[in-house]
């Protein structure tokens, strides 16, 4: 499946919400998700973005991509140890995350040991603009499958 051009207008097969994807997320597992902003009712308030998996979404037209600025260049793929240059904190990539505008952020999560990526009181997780991460060393390799992955909306109601 070919990824979607950010600024493109994508409507869900699933719910029929239609918007512009604003922002793609890499996730460790593969998945693909997208930041879908729908356009304002009123035009006066921003309504909230979805965040929907790549695989629920279909090209309307082409929206405002001639306006999307390309991503910045980045040599890190998810599962990279790194360590941020400016305060040291250093982790594995878990998610890469593209904006509309070209910024390429990454989110590092804390590896304490063994293999378990959260123990005791490791932080969640900082999301740090690529160009101040620096390359440690490969830190988690997630096996390739060719089934998909995602899951349900972070909306959901769960019990």
């Amino acid at each position: 499946m070919n990824k979607i051009p950010l600024g493109s207008r994508v409507r869900c097969v699933l719910s029929g919400l239609t918007g512009i994807a604003a922002t793609e997320t890499l996730q460790i597992n593969g998945n693909i998700r997208y930041d879908v902003q729908p356009k304002s009712e009123d035009g006066k308030s921003m309504p909230e973005a979805w965040v929907i998996d790549m695989q629920s979404l279909e090209v309307v037209d082409a929206g405002i991509s001639e306006r999307a600025t390309a991503p910045r260049t980045h040599t890190f793929n998810t599962g990279d140890k790194v360590v941020d240059q400016v305060t040291g904190h250093e982790g594995i990539v878990t998610e890469l995350i593209t904006f509309l505008n070209g910024c390429v952020f990454a989110n590092v999560v804390p590896r304490k040991s063994g293999n378990a990526l959260l123990t005791d009181a490791a932080p969640g997780g900082s999301m740090l603009p690529v160009e101040r991460l620096k390359y440690v060393g490969k830190g988690l390799t997630i096996p390739a499958t060719d089934k998909p992955t995602g899951g349900p909306s972070a909306r959901a109601v769960r019990i």
